[in-house]
């Protein structure tokens, strides 16, 4: 009864996943349209207060040393923690990082969970709590993205667009200086080799490109020159295709939005149109 890819339990969380996504999203087109932003920071906080709940349940309450795991571990841990705070500042610039990595991050999470499959810290029965958990907070961090989409809570522009790399290389700092902290604090184990390697905590592709990952190694180095890679430099390997694929990312929501393609219309209250 363990989820795996293509397996029974991994379609049947896709089904349960995408029911809500249209349930909500039929709640939210009846909803008045000032309050749409003030639910949908309420359903951010959910995700948060879930994330630190965690360390009541198994296997966090097992051991002092997962406290790491409510730290900033990777991509979407960071979102968990702080998409809450930047629906409430309400500054445009993080909100953009909100829209685009909810929704990129959220898809690939959902469909492509590698932490739930091979984190063997964790307990993975199907419907074990932490693998709700799991698909419970990467579901919000990809509602939180179509919902400020759909309903036009944020609207992306153009002059704007090159923020983003900025925005989402600041976050991999952050996750590096994490790693360092919970080194020092002895909830990591380190060595130089481990540090470095590519298979080992390295969720957020900051120190190359796992093994599991084999399959996308060409489409994202394509553009990394050799004296990057070989070895890989950490976050500095990632610049070139932050500055490619993200506006790329960007430029393609924001087309979309702008040509109403998935948008919620208020007068007709339909949803595909």
């Amino acid at each position: 009864m363990e989820v795996k890819f293509g397996n029974l339990y991994y379609f049947i969380y896709l089904i349960i996943l995408a029911v809500f996504m249209v349930l909500i999203n039929i709640y939210f087109g009846k909803v008045d349209a000032k309050k749409r932003y003030k639910i949908l920071i309420i359903i951010s906080f959910s995700s948060l207060l879930l994330h630190f709940s965690k360390m009541f349940f198994y296997p966090y309450n097992q051991d002092i040393s997962y406290l790491r795991k409510i730290s900033f571990e990777n991509i979407c841990a960071v979102s968990t923690l702080i998409f809450p705070f930047i629906l409430l500042s309400k500054n445009k610039y993080l909100l953009d990082y909100v829209m685009v990595m909810g929704l990129v991050s959220g898809i690939l999470s959902i469909f492509l969970p590698l932490e739930a499959y091979s984190n063997e810290e964790t307990f993975k029965a199907a419907f074990s709590f932490d693998v709700m958990r799991f698909y419970y907070a990467h579901f919000i961090i990809l509602l939180t993205g179509v919902l400020l989409y759909r309903f036009r809570l944020h609207e992306l522009s153009k002059k704007r667009i090159f923020y983003l790399p900025i925005t989402f290389l600041s976050i991999l700092c952050v996750i590096v200086i994490n790693e360092l902290l919970l080194i020092r604090i002895g909830f990591v184990e380190y060595s130089l080799d481990l540090l470095f390697d590519v298979n080992y905590r390295n969720s957020s592709l900051i120190f190359g490109i796992p093994d599991n990952l084999n399959s996308f190694r060409y489409i994202l180095t394509i553009f990394v020159p050799k004296f990057l890679k070989d070895p890989y430099i950490p976050i500095i390997w990632l610049v070139i295709p932050s500055y490619i694929y993200l506006p790329l990312m960007y430029e393609s929501i924001r087309y979309l939005n702008h040509k109403n393609i998935l948008i919620f219309k208020e007068k007709r209250n339909d949803w595909f149109f």
